[in-house]
């Protein structure tokens, strides 16, 4: 029976754990946090100089409790973000080492049907 082992090449080659999972999600990811980055801190200053008199009090009081929401929010959204990476890193590292291990017997596959 013969197996065209030349597609698990091109899978392989294709889908290379160090562009694939290793590298672009995580960064993906903390690119767009970085990029909201801006934002959260202008919603926070915006929201530490909110006016004083009587009259806005109760706005300034919802306003707060909404900061404060959204700080919770925001360091929570952080904290997930740095366990992706790290899955990702380590599944990373579990793909390459499966796809060495095929790269290493397809080799032996190839020098053993070239012998016989």
């Amino acid at each position: 029976m013969y197996v065209d082992y030349r597609h698990f090449n091109y899978l392989i080659a294709v889908n290379k754990p160090s562009t694939f999972i290793g590298t672009v999600l995580p960064k993906d990811l903390q690119a767009e946090i970085e990029a909201h980055q801006s934002i959260f801190t202008a919603l926070n200053e915006a929201g530490s100089k909110a006016p004083s008199n009587e009259e806005q009090e109760n706005d300034a009081e919802t306003l707060q409790v909404q900061l404060e929401t959204m700080n919770e929010r925001w360091s929570k959204l952080q904290g997930q973000s740095a366990e992706i990476r790290k899955r990702l890193e380590a599944n990373a590292e579990e793909w390459a080492a499966l796809v060495a291990s095929i790269e290493e017997l397809l080799t032996w596959i190839e020098r053993e049907r070239f012998r016989t």
